[in-house]
């Protein structure tokens, strides 16, 4: 690893180039006063959307039983997945382990799905972690996929916000 670091981020000198090698690792653009008009990732852009495939046969099951089961479970409940993994997630990467991921799993979820549901969710969204040592699962890939579209576990009171309803000067309202 280190060895590979030193080929990557390493100078003629036998010095590293540390501030490329920490820019690489916090996303973080520099010399955009020069061209103030790049095109930068988003602070809170999450790079770590995956969905895995599934066996033709997993997948079908997941498309037409499990998701709408999870998205049903979620639009009756009020329930937006997300807000459960947010305090395992001290990076705000979008993934948690997939130990804190079955702990964070909604126990209303946890209630309705077997365990062959668990271990497919787990297929599905998991990704190598940073260290090549285990998994992690995106947990925001899930949340994307069971509330992404509805706007009722997004909004307060699950109505859309119409542009047409705001008032020059003031804060638009989420909805009426």
């Amino acid at each position: 690893e280190e060895q590979a670091l030193f080929e990557k981020y390493g100078k003629a000198d036998g010095t590293m180039n540390y501030r490329v090698f920490s820019d690489n690792c916090t996303k973080i653009e520099r010399n955009l006063e020069k061209t103030p008009m790049k095109s930068v990732p988003s602070e809170d852009m999450i790079l770590n959307e995956r969905r895995n495939p599934l066996s033709p046969s997993d997948e079908k099951y997941f498309l037409v039983h499990l998701l709408p089961k999870l998205q049903h479970i979620s639009r009756e409940q009020g329930l937006v997945v997300k807000n459960h993994f947010i305090d395992f997630d001290f990076n705000r990467n979008g993934c948690v382990t997939k130990g804190q991921f079955l702990r964070g799993l909604p126990d209303k979820f946890q209630v309705a799905c077997s365990q062959r549901d668990i271990n497919l969710l787990v297929d599905r969204y998991c990704l190598p972690d940073a260290y090549g040592t285990g998994i992690n699962i995106s947990y925001h890939s899930l949340h994307l996929d069971i509330s992404g579209e509805d706007p009722a576990l997004t909004l307060p009171d699950g109505k859309h916000f119409d542009e047409s309803d705001a008032v020059e000067g003031r804060a638009p309202l989420a909805g009426k």
